[in-house]
């Protein structure tokens, strides 16, 4: 009898390749962040707030690219349209509230007299913003007790009954903080800038002095919101998507990248005149806009001067880290229909980047992409200690010609090569110019300046220096000059210089083609693109200088390089989104049974 029931009893049905490939993706989708980054008017809390709502197919179909590019878009909506899931936005500026709702009254009044006048609140704005910390504490009363446990408490916390905490986060903060906005109009931009300074100083909204244990306290606020979030999610079993909106100090994009591994920055960028004119229509005044920008995007950028420069904003080096560059065209002012179209223009950037982050190699890279991802690799062979550059130089097919990076020419040595201690003892002739061992103004300067090198020496680090800035500091000073400023003393070559030499070796045909580089040309690489006849320039940092509006622009209209900021992934993210977790015919057919 008992032979009988076991042979009625069907076989277990052995597990495919079908199984492993959902087991594979439903942990890589399991979580997903966008940090978001980019000067104030660009568009990150407009895409943040994209991001945050339910799938637009007919906003992303006001894109309209062509060839190839277009069939792309379909695989990304096709693929959208079964697997989005609304964003949890984070609104960074929200939670400086929660800083400052943690400060008794008189500590808020103390630091309000004590702040530059210019950013002081006068004394309605202040009765205003104690009346919000008033609302924050009895709106947002969840997220504030979860504030104060430490981390064994809140690993031990039973999150049933506490589903609120999400939306507190996500929705009642950042609405009272834009009452807060709309109650202090121009002040807004300023006060919050220096609360979060403080907070990067010295852990508190209300305490200046700085202490560098407290440096990462912003990002570690926003890590316990995301762990709220996250506990709340899996309640419901609902895989985590979440936008951070926004990041402006590097550090803080460092630290959050090292803690989540499926964490992308994104940049959102646009055109100067295009920000600037939004920003005029939102009726900031010029004065406000320079004073944002010398704080956020300094001209003379140095991030590491000293350490309360690495407390403050800085876009420039947050740019730099980024993952994911998408443009955010349009003017204000514009009709509803151009801006519609703007608008799906940059939603549909969002779901490419979604999509392959959710699905890595679900379409391949754009040409401005591979392109630029050259130019990007090409960088890191640069031995210059200030700033690495690489360059890329395409005929008009696409078809790279050309690479560079900026560096000394052939058979000199790099600075990053060079050691203060070996210029010292003046004996190598090859790394170090007969001007370097025989200036006794520069000599003496280098060594003053790098007078505490053996700190770097106990650790086994080179200390190299930069001929540039010793030469500016000291033999090239004018009198009653902190430094001099002449670029014509740099050792290396630009990477647009070497990458357009070496087409006089090679011969390539290039007019027509373009122009690739990680950092805008300056004004002499710029005089080279069009006489070579550059038909477009690409680029992801913009250098400082007149080279656009200047050297670019003059010129019958036929020969001018048409400039545009780049738009698409590079670095690790280039292969993270675009390398296939599997080879796609393989996936194909084990999905297929």
């Amino acid at each position: 009898m008992g032979d009988e029931i076991k042979s009625q009893i069907p076989p277990a049905r052995r597990l495919g390749a079908y199984e492993g490939i959902l087991s594979a993706y439903r942990e890589h989708q399991d979580l997903l962040i966008f940090t978001l980054t980019g000067r104030t008017g660009s568009g990150c809390t407009t895409a943040a707030n994209l991001l945050a709502e339910k799938y637009q197919g007919k906003l992303a179909a006001h894109f309209k690219p062509l060839g190839p590019e277009a069939t792309k878009q379909k695989i990304v909506a096709n693929f959208m349209t079964e697997n989005w899931l609304p964003f949890s936005k984070i609104t960074v500026s929200s939670l400086l509230l929660t800083f400052l709702a943690e400060e008794t009254e008189q500590s808020i009044d103390l630091m309000n007299e004590n702040i530059d006048p210019l950013r002081r609140l006068g004394a309605d704005d202040l009765l205003h913003l104690k009346e919000l910390l008033e609302k924050v504490r009895a709106d947002s009363a969840g997220f504030m007790e979860i504030l104060r446990l430490e981390r064994a408490e809140f690993a031990a916390l039973d999150w049933s009954g506490r589903e609120k905490v999400k939306d507190q986060i996500t929705t009642i903060l950042p609405d009272l903080l834009l009452d807060l906005k709309v109650k202090l109009g121009k002040s807004y931009n300023s006060f919050l800038q220096e609360i979060g300074d403080n907070i990067r100083r010295s852990g508190s909204s209300c305490n200046s002095v700085l202490n560098p244990q407290y440096l990462f306290q912003l990002p570690r606020r926003i890590v316990r919101a995301i762990e709220c979030i996250r506990e709340i999610d899996k309640l419901s079993r609902t895989n985590t998507r979440i936008v951070i909106d926004a990041i402006r100090n590097p550090l803080e994009l460092v630290y959050l990248r090292d803690r989540y591994s499926p964490l992308y920055a994104i940049a959102i960028t646009v055109e100067e005149d295009e920000r600037k004119g939004r920003l005029l229509a939102s009726n900031y005044t010029d004065s406000a806009i320079s004073a944002i920008d010398d704080r956020e995007y300094p001209k003379k950028h140095d991030p590491y001067a000293s350490y309360d420069a690495l407390v403050t904003q800085d876009i420039q080096s947050c740019l730099q880290k980024s993952d994911v560059f998408i443009g955010n065209p349009g003017k204000s002012g514009s009709s509803k229909s151009t801006l519609r179209s703007q608008q799906g223009h940059l939603y549909a950037q969002l779901l490419r980047y979604t999509a392959l982050a959710l699905h890595p190699g679900l379409v391949t890279p754009t040409r401005d992409e591979r392109c630029m991802q050259v130019a990007f690799i090409a960088k890191a062979n640069s031995g210059c200690i200030s700033r690495q550059v690489g360059a890329a130089v395409t005929d008009a097919d696409y078809a790279v010609k050309a690479i560079g990076w900026n560096d000394v020419p052939k058979g000199q040595v790099p600075c990053s090569l060079r050691n203060v201690d070996d210029l010292m003892q003046a004996s190598d002739e090859v790394a170090y110019s007969y001007f370097e061992r025989e200036n006794d103004q520069l000599r003496f300067h280098i060594d003053s300046k790098y007078s505490n090198r053996s700190k770097l020496k106990d650790k086994g680090l080179p200390c190299t220096y930069c001929f540039k800035d010793a030469a500016n500091e000291s033999v090239l000073k004018r009198e009653g000059e902190k430094k001099g400023s002449n670029q014509v003393h740099t050792r290396s070559l630009h990477a647009e210089e070497n990458a357009f030499l070496q087409l006089t070796t090679n011969g390539a045909a290039i007019r027509g083609g373009k122009l690739f580089t990680t950092a805008s040309p300056c004004e002499l690489c710029s005089k080279k693109a069009y006489q070579l006849g550059m038909k477009d320039i690409v680029y992801i940092d913009p250098y400082p200088g007149i080279s656009v509006s200047h050297v670019i622009s003059s010129g019958s209209q036929d020969t001018r390089p048409r400039v545009r900021l780049f738009s698409g992934a590079v670095g690790k993210a280039y292969h993270r989104l675009y390398e296939p977790m599997l080879p796609i015919k393989d996936e194909i057919m084990a999905r297929l049974g």
